[in-house]
């Protein structure tokens, strides 16, 4: 199973988005978007939500890397 981060990693490159472009997409900081790309911390249900709106992908796909 793949991990949180790597997923978040791969679906953001998908969509040609840098990593400050996403995070004020979600209206996150740009230093809590690096944390939990590298793996230090993970996102709230909150973000979990507004990331797969802007990724285009379900929740299940951002958590799980599985497609419904």
């Amino acid at each position: 199973m793949k991990e949180f981060k790597d997923i978040l990693r791969q679906l953001r490159k998908k969509k040609g988005l840098s990593q400050r472009e996403l995070a004020q997409r979600i209206g996150a900081s740009e230093n809590a978007y690096l944390r939990w790309e590298n793996g230090l911390n993970y996102p709230g249900f909150f973000f979990i939500i507004e990331l797969a709106q802007a990724l285009g992908c379900t929740t299940d796909e951002l958590l799980l890397g599985e497609k419904p």
